[in-house]
């Protein structure tokens, strides 16, 4: 079965929601033709651009675009017909699922990102509910201040055509940035830099534990709401005590007692903790005994031993088993270990293999493959919410915490 393709009934909106959520920290990149689709996943974007009259051949930039897993398309209003044509004729039903981008004259579903451009722009699409909105550097300020202030969920991305643009944009406060032109690979590690540097340094108060929560690319904003939701359903009497952070330096994850990685795009978040040095920490975490929790990427970068789809990924060796990733997406019914049964939501998730003899398997889907693992006070799992994982580390964590 292709990986995009569901094994039963879902509510779609609920895997796109899911998808938008992973883009946090990411970078969508304009494609011209086969060569810069290429390109721009060497480049680690989570996302390619598709204009109506590509420079290169159409057909096979849409037949680039559809075979990489690890990209998402984004259309622009008048390339999204051609797109759904080509696709029906070249893929039939394994085509993935493209994103619209055009302007926000009205709503158009979860599908559709709303660039805005104008204050009227703003106006309107803040009427209606969307997960991502690509904005205008020069309105970057007073659409990051209407989210506060309504406390809005939504991922801003900026938009620009030069690198110019783009710097502008991550001054003003973006969660990722949609380019219009080819960067560098120099220029994506300096627009890299740059949104990690302009967060506020993570504080841990006196007296509480910390969980952090990787922030470089992917779930992180998911992870840290379903985290902070299962510490109020415990019961554990030190679970007050515990506060939820994100981490995106070596000095914020010294400051926190258990890290948890993310989904995303593995590809990018290996580049990611290669530049600000939280690869190597990890490991040297992983050595003292930190507890660690690992999520879909996070699962990938975590494992010993690639399998499939692991190129160009930095493994870390958390976790003594091997992984194949990009092996399922849709909903799939998984066992826990406890013997416990439900249905969950995976997208172009990993799975295990080749585990270790010490290795305690902690959950396996419907066809047996193994998507939940745990070793000493590591624990992995390929799926993003649900199932028991979370509710598991965070008991370890605080009998782990407790017995001192």
């Amino acid at each position: 079965m292709d990986p995009r393709e569901a094994a039963g009934p879902m509510d779609i909106s609920e895997l796109i929601d899911l998808q938008v959520a992973c883009l946090a920290g990411g970078f969508v990149i304009q494609v011209d033709d086969a060569r810069t689709v290429r390109q721009a996943q060497a480049l680690g974007a989570v996302g390619a651009l598709l204009l109506p009259n590509p420079s290169g051949d159409l057909r096979a930039t849409v037949r680039a675009i559809a075979r990489v897993l690890t990209i998402h398309p984004v259309l622009s209003v008048g390339a999204g017909s051609a797109w759904e044509s080509l696709c029906r004729e070249e893929l039939g039903h394994t085509a993935p699922q493209a994103f619209l981008l055009g302007q926000p004259e009205a709503k158009r579903g979860r599908h559709y990102w709303p660039t805005l451009l104008s204050k009227a722009d703003l106006e309107t699409v803040l009427t209606h509910e969307t997960s991502l909105a690509v904005v205008d550097p020069a309105l970057l300020p007073e659409v990051n201040r209407i989210r506060l202030d309504r406390h809005l969920t939504c991922l801003i991305f900026g938009l620009a055509s030069d690198i110019g643009q783009a710097r502008r944009a991550v001054a003003a406060s973006v969660d990722g940035l949609l380019l219009g032109f080819l960067p560098t690979s120099d220029q994506v590690e300096t627009l890299a830099r740059a949104l990690l540097s302009g967060q506020p340094a993570l504080e841990k108060h006196l007296g509480r534990r910390l969980l952090g929560v990787l922030a470089l690319q992917g779930d992180y904003h998911l992870q840290a709401e379903v985290l902070r939701r299962a510490l109020k359903q415990t019961a554990h009497p030190l679970a007050a005590q515990i506060e939820v952070g994100l981490v995106r330096s070596v000095a914020d994850a010294e400051a926190c007692d258990a890290l948890i990685m993310p989904g995303g795009w593995s590809n990018l978040q290996t580049h990611l903790l290669d530049l600000t040095g939280l690869a190597d920490h990890l490991v040297s975490r992983r050595r003292t005994g930190t507890p660690i929790l690992a999520i879909c990427a996070g699962m990938v970068l975590a494992a010993s031993r690639p399998g499939q789809h692991c190129e160009d990924r930095r493994l870390l060796g958390l976790i003594d088993l091997a992984v194949d990733n990009n092996q399922m997406s849709g909903l799939r019914r998984l066992q826990t270990g406890s013997g416990d049964t439900c249905e969950l939501l995976f997208s172009n998730a990993p799975t295990a293999r080749d585990l270790a003899v010490d290795v305690e398997v902690l959950g396996t889907s419907e066809g047996g493959e193994i998507v939940a693992a745990r070793q000493d006070r590591v624990f992995v799992a390929a799926y993003h919410k649900g199932g028991d994982i979370h509710r598991r580390f965070i008991d370890h964590c605080l009998n782990y915490w407790g017995a001192f």
